[in-house]
Order: structure tokens, then C-alpha cells, then sequence
């Protein structure tokens, strides 16, 4: 996967949105909020499914973390999203 770079000003309800994400700490930060949405658009449009998604996180935590993952952890992820879908 490719990496992109995007510039976004945010104003009024949006801005506040994102700010509140991350005050109430559903997110560590504004960009991790904001990658958050966009994945959950490509949901909601059918570009991404709910288990190719969980991958996608597992792998981004991680990637941060450098930990490493369990089978049994992947299975219970994806037990987790498959009982949520």
C-alpha cells in the first residue's frame, strides 16, 4: 500500500468533531482520527470489508508498536469484527 499525503483545513462542526475524537481519546491523534473516517467511508461504500479493515489495523498497531501478534490474537480479532458485521 501506498502512502499519500493530504493537506486538510477543517472548520465549524468538523473541526470540532475532530477535536472532541481526540479530547475524549477514541483517538490518540487528529490524523489517526481522520484515517479512522476514511476507512469507515470505504466501509459504508462497500470498498472495504469489515475483516479486511481489522488486518489493516492489526497491521498499523503493529507496525507502531513492533509487537509481535499471536495467531490466537488475529483469531479473536477477527472473531470479534465477524460477530460485529
Amino acid at each position: 500500500m501506498g502512502e499519500t499525503k493530504v493537506l486538510v483545513k477543517l472548520r465549524g462542526v468538523s473541526a470540532s468533531v475532530l477535536s472532541k475524537l481526540v479530547e475524549k481519546g477514541y483517538y490518540s491523534t487528529k490524523s489517526e482520527a481522520l484515517r479512522a473516517g476514511v476507512v469507515r467511508l470505504g466501509q459504508e461504500f462497500g470498498l472495504v470489508n469489515p475483516t479486511e479493515e481489522a488486518w489493516m489495523r492489526l497491521q498499523s498497531e503493529m507496525r507502531k508498536t513492533r509487537k509481535k501478534v499471536t495467531a490466537k490474537e488475529v483469531l479473536g480479532e477477527l472473531e470479534r469484527v465477524e460477530t460485529q458485521a
